[in-house]
């Protein structure tokens, strides 16, 4: 029997004959990927793959009404906490967790979620204290948390993944004239990634598959480039699951990954086979020990989140973590990494305490709703917190929870625009920015000075929506996303300057409509380029015709008003956009071009 009978079989008995949407019937779905061509040539597997997630939305929301209904009692409360934490003792209680669960539910819940949820892996191209404006680098979200990148400069270097196991080091000394330094393998058959960057430190983060554990395993390398031209790896390690994100925090850098355990066969003859697995210095994957497993409340999970750290200063892996969850979204700040993941119709927030790099699970508690990704949590004087979107039979809400460091409830605000959904968030010291989406675009300015009591201070209404906020400077607020005119949804990319300097009356100050384009930046954050050193925001483009492809600059004047100052056609896609000077380079899945910022000068193109 193949996977995907054994999927329909399992998904037969305990669900019936579920009644398939329109949209998801193979004529439309077809029509879809045709309305898509007509404006971008994209590879038919990304199509698929689009249209695969919106099919595996389908049955994760299936599957997640049957376990519904046959666990009444496991519904959660609109807000609760508590420390209800349990570590394993042995890879047979493991087992028996497994065994007293739904293993057809947990299997199918985890694998779609985990498929169509968007890797948190974080950290838009944007402009932090670099000690100069010599060159645009990537955004932490966090004050004092590092964040990876496919793509990174450090003025006189750039250096980038090519998504197939792939590191190139470019010598941008002379921005007007790259030259390739060397080029470096990953692990076999590794894919995807991301890189940290620490002087000569760098570190890249790939996933290959393993045929030995017959699934996906995330692997960190860590290399000495004191010699750009001859990169030394120094250290390596493997977790198994898939990559989800990591951040580095002083001198420990966290790995965070996602591993369906393996439920083919009668896995209580094999526990092994259940249990995540890590590798130190790329010598043979051994189990995490039980006792370094544990559950979070009483709802059993189908897939683990593993965590390990890596310090820097002693060159070896301290600590690993396995926690039974469904993590779809994780925040972290200097000292708690906070896992968000759907339980219900709701979702547990999970603090670990980072302790330099010992891990402890410090609280856990429960909210209606799901955040829609990192940045709608946050940690803000010692409070967690979040912005969820609840689904009821019949509509949406919309809310915002404040707990205190030990995820007891201290204030909410619910009721946000009812049969609507959060679009972005942005959490900014005592406000909170949040847009939610319908036919119009609210943008809400939320009060938390009082975090017992937060409420809505102001709001402006435009059409379309901002998939991403971003601060610019005490009082403005960038606003990323699509333009919308009479109920299409298709009209264009858009960017906004919202003065929300009177937090009663927030305006939009001008825009940038880009009619008929999309951008991957909508749903990727990293793939713009927000620069506010320089006053630029760039992002990619699909605009169709001859050069389908883009890579738009727009800049902000002294007078507050939008200028598109740059805009490079590519036959390719963009993944990245990286300013060094005033040069503009922009990097495909094969080449790496260098062009004039402010003028239509061209100077070149590597290909690699």
């Amino acid at each position: 029997m193949t996977d995907t009978e054994w999927v329909k079989q399992k998904l037969k008995s305990a669900l019936g004959e579920p009644e398939v949407p329109e949209a998801l019937l193979p004529d439309a779905m077809m029509e879809t990927i045709r309305d898509t061509e007509e404006h971008c040539t994209i590879s038919l597997s990304k199509i698929m793959r689009r249209a695969v997630a919106v099919a595996a939305a389908f049955l994760f929301f299936a599957t997640a009404l049957f376990y519904s209904l046959s666990r009444m009692e496991a519904q959660i409360p609109e807000c609760s906490s508590a420390n209800g934490v349990h570590f394993f003792s042995s890879e047979q209680e493991i087992v028996s967790e497994f065994s007293a669960g739904l293993p057809i539910y947990n299997f199918m819940y985890g694998k779609l979620w985990a498929e169509d949820a968007v890797n948190e892996s974080t950290g838009a191209t944007g402009a932090i204290d670099n000690g100069s404006t010599k060159f645009s680098a990537p955004e932490n979200q966090a004050e004092n948390v590092q964040e990876a990148d496919g793509s990174l400069t450090d003025g006189d270097w750039l250096y980038t993944l090519n998504g197939y196991g792939k590191l190139f080091i470019f010598d941008v000394s002379d921005p007007t004239a790259p030259v390739l330094a060397s080029e470096l393998s990953l692990p076999d058959e590794s894919y995807g990634g991301e890189l940290f960057l620490d002087g000569n430190r760098l570190c890249a983060v790939s996933e290959t598959y393993n045929d030995a554990l017959g699934g996906t395993c995330t692997t960190l390398q860590v290399f000495d480039v004191s010699d750009r031209t001859a990169p030394d790896e120094t250290a390596r390690f493997s977790q198994e699951g898939s990559y989800f994100t990591s951040r580095i925090v002083e001198d420990n850098l966290y790995l965070i990954s996602r591993k369906i355990p393996d439920f083919y066969g009668d896995y209580t003859e094999n526990p092994d086979r259940l249990l995540p697995h890590i590798a130190r210095e790329g010598k043979t994957y051994e189990s995490v020990s039980p006792t370094r497993i544990c559950r979070i409340g009483e709802t059993r999970n189908s897939m683990f989140t593993t965590l390990s750290a890596y310090s820097f200063k002693e060159s070896r892996v301290t600590d690993t973590l396995s926690v039974m969850s469904n993590t779809n979204a994780v925040y972290c700040s200097e000292s708690t990494l906070y896992l968000s993941s759907p339980e219900g119709a709701g979702s547990r927030i999970t603090a670990i305490s980072l302790n330099g790099g010992e891990f402890s699970v410090r609280a856990q508690a429960t909210v209606d709703g799901c955040p829609l990704n990192q940045f709608s949590m946050d940690e803000y004087r010692g409070d967690f917190r979040i912005a969820v979107t609840y689904d009821t039979s019949d509509a949406t809400d919309n809310a915002v929870y404040i707990f205190d460091s030990d995820l007891q409830p201290k204030g909410k605000l619910t009721g946000i625009a009812p049969d609507e959904r959060v679009y972005s968030a942005r959490f900014m010291g005592e406000k909170i920015y949040l847009v939610t989406f319908r036919e119009t675009d609210p943008l809400f300015v939320i009060d938390a000075s009082d975090p017992t009591a937060p409420f809505i201070v102001g709001e402006v209404r435009l059409p379309g929506y901002s998939s991403y906020l971003h601060p610019y400077g005490e009082h403005l607020l960038i606003g990323f996303g699509r333009h919308v005119a009479d109920g299409d949804s298709r009209d264009g990319t858009k960017v906004s300057l919202f003065d929300v300097s009177d937090p009663q009356h927030p305006q939009e100050l001008d825009c940038v409509i880009f009619e008929d384009a999309f951008s991957d930046a909508l749903y990727d954050h990293k793939a713009l380029l927000i620069d506010t050193s320089r006053s630029l925001i760039g992002f990619p483009l699909c605009v169709g015709g001859e050069l389908p492809y883009a890579f738009a600059v727009v800049g902000i004047d002294e007078n507050q008003q939008l200028t598109v100052v740059r805009r490079v056609n590519t036959e390719s896609p963009v993944y990245r956009g990286i300013r060094i000077g005033d040069v503009l380079f922009t990097v495909t899945e094969n080449t790496l071009s260098a062009d004039a910022l402010f003028s239509d000068i061209h100077y070149t193109t590597l290909f690699f």
